[in-house]
């Protein structure tokens, strides 16, 4: 089964919540479990525009970070950004300032395993732009390339992003229509230009 890049960001995100909730102890300072088990029971209830407007939240504040800060796992960069980067977490979001505040707070295995949901993130937002960005295919010298046929957040480089997270880009394969078909993709790229 496909499961659609938003709802694979969704389930994550909910395993991030499961993940707080399970290390963190009974109560932190102005938190509550039993509120964050409401706040979990919320994301459970999301529809489709929750979903994409986490997504779309999450890479507009976090895209300028992902090659440099978040790469290199900086905790401080969470304690600062996070009510902005989590905003479903209301005013829980301050979670991230205490639990990446203090570096005996928690294991450090637990802190990896934060970073993992963090950097999956990252890959299914790059996959996201990707999708937005309807990949197709345009003959060119006679060779079927690979091109987008809309324009979507222009302002990220998601080639290089893709290599230097390792993620594989999907593109739908070539057709074996000639070039100068109604249907063949070059054709159909000039129709959407």
């Amino acid at each position: 089964m496909n499961i659609k890049t938003i709802d694979r960001f969704h389930a994550n995100l909910i395993n991030l919540t499961d993940l707080i909730i399970e290390i963190i102890p009974n109560e932190i300072e102005g938190i509550s479990i039993g509120i964050l088990d409401l706040g979990k029971a919320h994301l459970d209830s999301w529809n489709e525009k929750d979903k994409e407007n986490a997504i779309l939240n999450f890479i507009k504040t976090t895209n300028k970070y992902w090659t440099t800060l978040i790469f290199e796992k900086n905790r401080n960069f969470l304690v600062k950004k996070s009510k902005k980067i989590f905003p479903y977490f209301g005013i829980h979001s301050n979670i991230f300032k205490k639990l990446f505040s203090d570096e005996n707070y928690i294991p450090t295995e637990d802190i990896e395993l934060i970073w993992t949901y963090i950097i999956s993130f990252i890959k299914q937002s790059i996959k996201y732009i990707h999708e937005n960005r309807k990949p197709t295919h345009t003959i060119i010298k006679k060779r079927y390339t690979p091109i987008y046929s809309c324009e979507y957040m222009e302002y990220i480089d998601i080639s290089t992003l893709a290599k230097f997270w390792e993620i594989n880009l999907e593109w739908p394969p070539s057709t074996n229509k000639t070039p100068n078909s109604p249907n063949s993709p070059d054709n159909i790229i000039k129709k959407h230009e």
